[in-house]
């Protein structure tokens, strides 16, 4: 099998976590009724000083206003996130342009491969690779302008045999006319099907994947 002209290696480092036990947390209810509690046990030759008695009401009341202001946010962050979520639902039946580097072959037709450039390239390479990770085809181009760019792959491997439907990925490697490095970030073009929610997140779906709405770059009309 050909191997690519130019391979990234990814390199992870597994993250042991153990889970930790949340420190008790007493709210303004609790520290009022140890306040109540206090005043009811005082001694009644010693009774609190009333500089002590202040500055406990003092924090109380410190104390119910960060209490306010933290509902407060809570909720405001709610609204926040059922405005994101409507958005997200009217993304239903446009095209979107979306980080990442995935790619669909169907019927023997191969979606055309779109990536941004930073600067002006020379030299243009796409390695692309199966579901698996193998690597299947390199596409040569020569002189690309900066911004939007699109490639389009005939859906054959390297050795020119037709592959069949199914999902691929891709990588694009660019260099200027010095041989330097030109900053190249690939995203899919594809039409919403739905909307999905998931662990606070809110994801738009395609005809075959699905991606945060955070990584959407442009949203057109069908």
């Amino acid at each position: 099998m050909s191997t690519p002209i130019s391979a990234m290696d990814a390199i992870t480092s597994p993250v042991s976590t153990q889970p930790s036990r949340a420190p008790a947390e007493l709210g303004k209810a609790d520290f009022l009724n140890m306040l109540i509690a206090q005043l009811q046990h005082q001694d009644p030759l010693k009774p609190l000083e009333s500089t002590e008695f202040t500055a406990q009401l003092a924090q109380f009341t410190s104390l119910e206003q960060l209490t306010n202001i933290n509902t407060n946010l809570q909720h405001l962050q709610q609204d926040q996130s059922s405005m994101h979520d409507n958005q997200a639902v009217a993304f239903i039946g446009k095209r979107v342009d979306v980080r990442g580097n995935s790619l669909s072959v169907k019927n023997g037709s191969p979606e055309q491969i779109h990536f941004d450039l930073g600067a002006t390239a020379q030299t243009v390479l796409v390695n692309i690779y199966d579901s698996n990770g193998n690597y299947v085809r390199t596409i040569e181009s020569g002189y690309r302008g900066a911004g939007e760019n699109k490639l389009v792959w005939d859906g054959n491997d390297q050795a020119g045999y037709l592959l069949p439907d199914g999902r691929y990925s891709f990588e694009v490697m660019a260099a200027d006319s010095q041989g330097r490095p030109v900053d190249a970030v690939s995203y899919v073009s594809s039409r919403v099907t739905g909307v999905s929610f998931e662990d606070q997140m809110t994801y738009v779906l395609t005809d075959d994947a699905k991606y945060a709405v955070g990584d959407i770059r442009r949203v057109m009309q069908p």
